[in-house]
């Protein structure tokens, strides 16, 4: 799994206030600016988040960087009525 950033994928869902997933505090991640579920803008009202990163022997399950793209695309097809 790659760890590299996509900065405009991560743009476009704080566009679209698409927060509502589990965050992540991000404490003692060494993942954790490349990836939404810290970098997200967090709902205002109502939030969760992991209790704690969940980092395992030095890889991360939860992460979501270069994905974010692809998984807002199938979010918007299942929306649209497409998948």
């Amino acid at each position: 799994m790659s760890y590299k950033s996509d900065k405009s994928a991560t743009k476009l869902l704080n566009a679209y206030n698409m927060s509502d997933i589990t965050m992540c505090p991000g404490t003692d991640c060494p993942y954790k600016e490349t990836c939404f579920r810290y970098t997200a803008k967090p709902n205002e009202y109502w939030q969760s988040y992991f209790t704690e990163p969940p980092i395992k022997d030095g890889q991360c399950d939860m992460y979501w960087g270069d994905l974010a793209e692809a998984v807002f695309n199938q979010l918007k097809d299942i929306v649209n009525g497409k998948e």
